[in-house]
């Protein structure tokens, strides 16, 4: 699986855009690895993977991870790790 990830090194910038490549679980550790290992506190990363958003940020130092997944109505469920 080949997506494109969405970044920005902080709330206010202008996302730029990185490739990812592999398995959904591989484009997580990699999108987290970019945050974590990035040197700037409110760095951010999301991946649409079609039937849910996952996304990481950088808050002091600690990746913060939320899941959205989309379904066809209006709700939506929110899965938010800190580690």
């Amino acid at each position: 699986m080949k997506v494109t990830a969405h970044y920005a090194h902080w709330p206010d910038d202008t996302p730029g855009t990185l490739t990812l490549e592999g398995t959904e679980y591989l484009i997580k550790v990699k999108a987290r690895s970019f945050v974590e290992d990035g040197f700037r506190n409110q760095t951010w990363i999301t991946v649409d993977f079609g039937d849910h958003t996952y996304s990481v940020r950088n808050v002091h130092g600690v990746a913060e991870t939320q899941t959205v997944e989309h379904n066809s109505g209006c709700a939506m469920k929110v899965n938010v790790s800190h580690f």
